[in-house]
Order: structure tokens, then sequence, then C-alpha cells
């Protein structure tokens, strides 16, 4: 591969992209098209970051696998026979929630936010008056069930 090509090329050459310790890459892959693992060995979802354990809302041997023995299990079996797990590495029904965008304007959306937030402040509203000037002026344009907290 070229040197310049990113984590989402690579994904996209393979079967699967698997990740390891952190969802960042694989759900940028995902949301390419590449179908991912996670190998989860704290076991997020059983502890505080439960609330953003997205990948394992799919349930058991699809993405999320608490062991390599078990992951190497699932992948070889999908590759002796695909139709044994179809779903292996599907994550199609989360990707509206880690970018209901998928739009390629992220970089936008934030700078407009921040730029709202800063005129905000300019106008000596306080740091708690201007997030909610900034989010809702973000609501207005991008949509109120866009926005998680703060409406």
């Amino acid at each position: 591969m070229d040197h310049r090509a990113s984590p989402v090329d690579a994904a996209l050459l393979t079967d699967f992209a698997v990740g390891i310790t952190s969802i960042s890459a694989i759900a940028v892959a995902a949301l390419q098209g590449a179908r991912v693992l996670f190998l989860d060995y704290e076991k997020t979802d059983q502890g505080k970051l439960e609330p953003y354990s997205i990948f394992h809302s799919l349930g058991p041997k699809r993405c999320v696998f608490y062991d390599l023995e078990s992951l190497k299990k699932a992948v070889r079996e999908y590759t002796n026979n695909p139709k044994s797990n179809p779903y292996l590495g599907d994550s199609s029904p989360i990707l509206d929630q880690l970018d209901p965008f998928r739009d390629g304007k992220a970089s936008q959306r934030i700078g407009e936010y921040m730029a709202w937030y800063l005129e905000s402040l300019e106008q000596d509203l306080s740091k708690d008056e201007a997030l909610k000037a900034a989010t809702g002026k973000y609501a207005e344009k991008w949509g109120a069930d866009k926005v998680i907290r703060g409406l």
C-alpha cells in the first residue's frame, strides 16, 4: 500500500478490519462499508463505558469478541462457510448512530457550531447561554434529532 494510505484504505482491502483497545478506527472503517470486528479485552459493555458500547448492541458473535480465540474461531467458521454467520462484521444497523449524516461535512458543522458559540460569547452571553444558543442554531440548521444534549 502507498505510505499515505489511511487505516480505512487498509480496512477496505481486507475481509475484516479488527480493532483492539479503541473503536475509533473500526467506526470510521464501518462508515466506509468495511466489515469490522472489535476485540474487547476490557469488556467495556460491562462497566462505566457501557453507554458507549455501540458495537456490542449488535449482539454476540457479530462485531465484538472478548478474547482472541473466539474471534479467530468465528472468522475461521465464516471463511469455511459464510452462511454460518452472514452478519459477522456487519455493523450496518448502527451506522446512523455513528454518523447520521455521512456526507463529509463534519468539519463544516463543527466550524459553524464553534463560530456560533464564539459569536454568542462576544455578545456577552455566559458560557452556558452561548452553548445553548449555538446548540439551538445547530438544531435549526441540521436537525434537532442530531442534538444529543442541551436543547
